[in-house]
């Protein structure tokens, strides 16, 4: 919340207001001043640093708000009247003027911690700065130093040139002097909220009149006793609230006397106000203005008329306050009301009205501790808690109405020796001498002897024979007459003394009636329990009660119990043929199997009872271990995961694990990762120990092997036939994409896989055969060898038909049948015998 703040108040241009704007003591006063109104900024209108008088306002104004440890701001509002010596002056650049100005105020004032900024930036306020011509606002942006935020006036300062915002002024209807400029309020708004990016600032005025300046045009904005003020908030708030705020709240203005706007006096709510008296209420009317400009109401009371204390404080929209309620006391006052205005608005006070309290008698009380009791009996009096509606308790007296002399109070003590009914009288007087009495019956009573009855003894097994007495019984005031004792089971007798035996077991009131000299009774009891013959109770705890042998079992009788007596003797058989005669003992069972234990024990009048508990010994079983190794096999380097989840402990849990891959390396956990960087097979051994410290293990091997191509097929220096048997295969740690077969470095087989199983077709001689593999990372692997194919001969089939006949014989001879295990037959010849 800021005000438009003037500052040129003590030039001869400017009408007298009783004060100098420059002097540092009238701008101390008004910071207090618009501070205690809940204002914190003062937006002065500054000429310019040429201006003397508001320049030097300003540099007091710095000075002093500087001086409120963070509690009240200054900012500068440029006026475009700063420009007007230069608009005058042939040659002057208006653009560099105002650069200069505001460059000056940068350095004189924007970099003061009191200064007004938003988000760091300093804010600077513009008054018609265009009224000669358009400046060059992106070159004073641009040349002004500390990057302030321009705010301009109107609804278009919010697409001015440079704009960070705009702020609201009071416009003036000079054919309706009744038009609080709420149209263009309602303009401004609306205009303000379709900028959410820019700075928007309202404006609150109470009116306009320029009638007492030297330049006035007698435009003129009724206040309407304070209507226009407020009508300028509500219309504020149409547009705004605590989810949509607006950047600052501008009051127009702080002290521009020369155009009526200024608050700094205060505004006027034309509110008369006419008080009355009836009995103790206060009641109020209000002529004039309106209600809605009050804030609240304040009663005010005087002895002199000059000095007031607040008795209170009363809403606005009520008109009465009940004067009971302050406790004044008895004397002539003089009663004020004072209606406070709303923020700014001036307070009025009522004339005086006459106020006289008359005195009001005490209220007397009196508290008596006991009323009643057996003689003697000592009585304690209170009148402490009298009260008083007007000044204090000055005295008071107490009469205990026996005939002894009154006692001063507030709190006597008086004993009565003799029984009987008596009225205690208190009588208070205030410090304005009024009296009030109080009054209270006091019984003294005969008392009761004190009954005493002993019983012995008070519980034991039927039949059980008991005395009883009331012999101890005495009377406070008297002797003990007599007595008589019921036992509680039908049979009553004259005391002091009895006996009596009960043989039923159940639990017994005996009753003692005592009477005194002048017939008072008072009555005492006592117990007795006839139990039954009850066995005792065994409790037994048996830990553990299952375990592996060898276990150590304790069993425990505590708590057994023996309702007629106490425990005299306790056994414990272990079921293995071990007994204890303890009431604890602890035994070893060495072998698995079911034992019931049985716990014996026998009161002192010889009853006995048992009770049994099952211990479970299981054998010995070691743990057995799941060993999961992954991979099984692999090209060096390898790295192979070894893993034991899913062994278990038949006789409790896994408490170590290890394991050893076979080439030195070993980890201490249930599952480890291991690296094999050698070719060979491994021996991957896993050891679990249970919580008994039994152990098992379980193996895996692990075969590494080399990257390359292996040819099992034919094997180096043998002696081939032409059909050439070749089984090879490859590995790799990419993987192996394909094979080829090169014969004498030519290709003749090829296969994608890892591995091939072919015959090649091979001429007799040497030749060199090579094997060859690619894996994926197209890494090539080979394997050359040498091989001789040696020529075989053909085999020679010859069929005859017939083989036998009687001449002429025809006989048909056949080689069709030869092979050749390496080749093809090329000819053949037949040699009959008889030289054909």
């Amino acid at each position: 919340v800021y005000a438009h703040f003037m500052g040129w108040f003590g030039q001869s241009n400017h009408m007298n207001v009783g004060y100098t704007s420059s002097d540092p003591a009238v701008v101390a006063r008004q910071v207090s001043d618009a501070l205690s109104r809940g204002i914190s900024i003062f937006m002065e209108d500054w000429y310019g640093p040429n201006n003397a008088m508001p320049n030097n306002t300003m540099l007091a104004l710095k000075t002093e708000s500087e001086s409120r440890s963070g509690q009240f701001w200054f900012g500068v509002g440029y006026d475009g009247g700063a420009l007007t010596k230069c608009h005058n002056t042939t040659g002057c650049d208006m653009t560099q003027q105002a650069i200069s100005d505001l460059t000056y105020a940068y350095n004189t004032f924007e970099t003061s911690p009191a200064y007004l900024r938003i988000n760091g930036r300093p804010v600077v306020m513009f008054f018609d700065p265009d009224r000669y011509g358009t400046l060059n606002w992106s070159l004073i942006a641009s040349s002004v130093p500390g990057n302030p935020l321009f705010i301009f006036r109107n609804s278009g300062g919010f697409t001015h040139a440079a704009t960070s915002g705009s702020y609201a002024w009071i416009t003036i209807d000079t054919t309706n002097p009744n038009n609080w400029a709420q149209s263009y309020l309602d303009n401004f708004y609306a205009t303000d909220l379709k900028y959410p990016a820019e700075y928007g600032f309202s404006a609150n005025f109470k009116g306009f009149n320029d009638t007492l300046a030297s330049w006035g045009k007698n435009r003129i904005m009724n206040q309407n006793c304070g209507q226009t003020w407020l009508n300028t908030f509500s219309e504020m708030n149409k547009y705004f609230s605590a989810g949509t705020q607006i950047a600052g709240v501008e009051l127009v203005t702080w002290n521009d006397y020369e155009e009526g706007s200024e608050i700094e006096s205060g505004i006027d709510n034309c509110v008369g106000l006419a008080a009355s008296l009836s009995g103790s209420q206060l009641s109020w009317a209000i002529s004039g203005g309106s209600e809605s400009t009050i804030d609240h109401y304040t009663v005010f009371v005087s002895t002199d008329g000059q000095n007031l204390m607040s008795l209170g404080d009363v809403a606005s929209g009520q008109h009465s306050f009940d004067l009971s309620q302050a406790k004044l006391a008895p004397a002539t006052y003089t009663l004020y009301l004072k209606a406070f205005g709303r923020p700014s608005i001036t307070n009025k006070m009522s004339a005086a009205v006459n106020y006289t309290v008359s005195d009001v008698a005490p209220t007397a009380d009196l508290l008596l501790t006991p009323a009643s009791g057996s003689a003697p009996l000592s009585v304690t009096a209170s009148t402490a808690a009298s009260t008083v509606v007007y000044g204090s308790i000055a005295s008071s007296n107490i009469d205990f109405g026996d005939g002894s002399a009154p006692a001063a109070g507030p709190v006597a003590t008086h004993t009565y020796n003799f029984a009987g009914a008596y009225t205690v009288t208190a009588t208070v007087t205030d410090s304005y001498g009024t009296s009030a009495t109080a009054a209270q019956a006091v019984s003294v009573i005969n008392q009761s002897p004190l009954a005493q009855l002993s019983v012995t003894p008070v519980s034991g097994i039927v039949p059980i024979t008991v005395s009883a007495s009331t012999a101890a019984s005495t009377d406070p005031d008297g002797s003990v007459a007599s007595s008589v004792i019921n036992f509680g089971d039908g049979a009553v007798v004259s005391g002091p003394g009895a006996s009596h035996t009960y043989n039923s077991a159940g639990t017994y009131t005996v009753t003692a009636t005592v009477y005194d000299n002048l017939g008072a009774s008072s009555v005492a009891t006592a117990t007795v329990t006839a139990s039954p013959d009850i066995p005792p109770t065994v409790a037994l705890a048996v830990t553990p009660t299952s375990g592996i042998a060898p276990v150590t079992v304790t069993a425990s009788t505590a708590g057994s119990a023996a309702p007629n007596g106490s425990i005299a003797s306790t056994s414990i058989n272990f079921g293995d043929g071990t007994t204890v005669n303890s009431a604890s003992a602890s035994h070893t069972y060495s072998t698995a199997g079911t034992y019931t234990i049985t716990a014996s024990v026998t009161d002192n009048i010889g009853d006995t009872s048992s009770k049994t508990a099952t211990v479970t010994v299981a054998a010995d079983v070691p743990p057995t271990v799941a060993l999961a190794v992954t991979p099984t096999s692999g090209i060096a380097p390898v790295a192979v995961t070894a893993s034991t989840a899913g062994s278990t402990a038949p006789n409790g849990s896994i408490v170590s694990t290890s394991i050893n891959f076979g080439d030195g390396a070993s980890a201490s956990s249930a599952s480890a990762t291991h690296t094999y960087s050698a070719t060979g097979t491994y021996t991957v051994t896993a050891t679990v120990t249970d919580n008994i410290g039994d152990t098992s293990s379980k193996t895996a091997s692990v075969t590494v092997g080399t990257a390359g191509v292996t040819v099992a097929s034919p094997i180096p220096g043998a002696a081939l036939n032409a059909n050439v048997h070749v089984v090879a295969s490859a590995a790799s740690g990419n993987g192996i994409t394909h094979m080829r077969i090169y014969l004498d470095y030519n290709s003749a087989y090829s296969i994608w896989a890892s591995s091939l199983d072919t015959y090649v077709a091979v001429a007799s001689g040497s030749h060199t055969l090579t094997v060859q593999a690619w894996d994926n990372a197209g890494t090539i692997f080979k394997n050359t060898q040498t091989i001789n194919v040696i020529d075989q001969p053909p085999v020679a089939i010859l069929s005859v038909t017939p083989a036998s006949g009687n001449a002429p014989l025809s006989v048909t001879a056949s080689t069709a049948g030869s092979s050749d295990p390496d080749g093809s037959i090329t000819s053949s010849s037949i040699d009959f015998g008889d030289g054909t």
